[in-house]
């Protein structure tokens, strides 16, 4: 310990400028310090990861804070010491406030600092947001993107095979499966243009979506693929759903002003091929759908086929 008083550790010097720290704290300070790592070494902190946490790790944990322990415990006299030797030291008004004084230049400084990257800060998280959003309406459409064929807009195969997958599952209800495939398309596309050829499936797309949305039992349509579409008719069996598309089929033969305003003298057709789950168990139901499409082709196109 310094043997000056605390009155002459806080004595100012004579050209009035005020030390940030008595030299006799200073002192007694440095001594504290010296003499607890006299006193106690630290012993070094062992590199850890989480797969090194095991007992041999443990016992090196337990180590470091027993020597941590070690060390407070012989540096509690020392601050202790440092404690009264502070308390009994006159406070002092002056110097108080000129430490303030000379603070206060850098706390007007950071202040500023900070002032200044509100905006900012402020910018970037409204960014951020507008950006989360971005993402967030991208990733939806990318969900609904792999799910929709582009030209019709209609579910594609793959959300049918989520839908077909989920109804064959055991203790769900009966339902029909029917396939529908527009005759003599090659024709169109080789009379007028694939132009009006994708015009046609984008027209029976919308029809489809419409029949679905109007159909009193709960119906699905589907892309299937090429000239091909899918349906499943769900609580009814291959009679009750053939009635329902004997009257789909109908109305693409007869719905001449959808196909007049494609282009002149166009007409569209369209053979369905339906079963259901009592006739047949899992995929065979899409099997013997798929081969009564064929049926109906072979009986004159213009019809469906299926049922009792």
């Amino acid at each position: 310990m310094s043997s000056r008083t605390p009155q002459q550790a806080g004595r100012q010097p004579a050209n009035n400028q005020l030390p940030l720290r008595p030299a006799a704290q200073s002192t007694t300070l440095q001594r504290t310090v010296a003499g607890a790592s006299a006193t106690a070494r630290p012993a070094p902190t062992p590199s850890r990861t989480n797969s090194d946490l095991d007992s041999s790790s443990a016992d090196m944990i337990i180590a470091v804070l027993t020597s941590d322990l070690a060390i407070l415990q012989n540096l509690l006299p020392h601050l202790q010491t440092v404690e009264r030797t502070l308390a009994s030291q006159q406070p002092d008004p002056k110097r108080h406030l000129a430490l303030l004084q000379g603070e206060l230049p850098h706390i007007k400084q950071l202040n500023s600092a900070l002032s200044s990257l509100v905006p900012a800060l402020r910018s970037n998280v409204n960014n951020m947001k507008l950006e989360q959003q971005a993402l967030q309406a991208r990733v939806v459409r990318f969900q609904r993107q792999a799910r929709e064929d582009p030209l019709t807009g209609l579910p594609n195969r793959r959300a049918f095979e989520a839908v077909f997958t989920k109804l064959l599952m055991p203790g769900n209800a009966l339902f029909s499966m029917a396939i529908l495939d527009l005759d003599h398309f090659k024709r169109i596309n080789d009379d007028y243009s694939h132009t009006v050829g994708d015009a046609v499936l984008k027209a029976l797309g919308g029809i489809l979506r419409g029949f679905a949305a109007k159909s009193r039992a709960k119906c699905h349509a589907f892309r299937w693929g090429g000239e091909e579409f899918a349906l499943i008719i769900e609580g009814v069996n291959a009679s009750q759903a053939k009635g329902i598309l004997d009257g789909l089929c109908a109305s693409i033969a007869q719905d001449a002003a959808t196909w007049e305003k494609i282009a002149k003298k166009l007409r569209v057709t369209a053979s369905i091929g339906v079963a259901d789950s009592i006739e047949r168990r899992g995929r065979e139901v899409l099997e013997e759908a798929d081969a009564r499409v064929y049926a109906a082709k072979g009986a004159g196109r213009n019809r469906v086929v299926g049922g009792r």
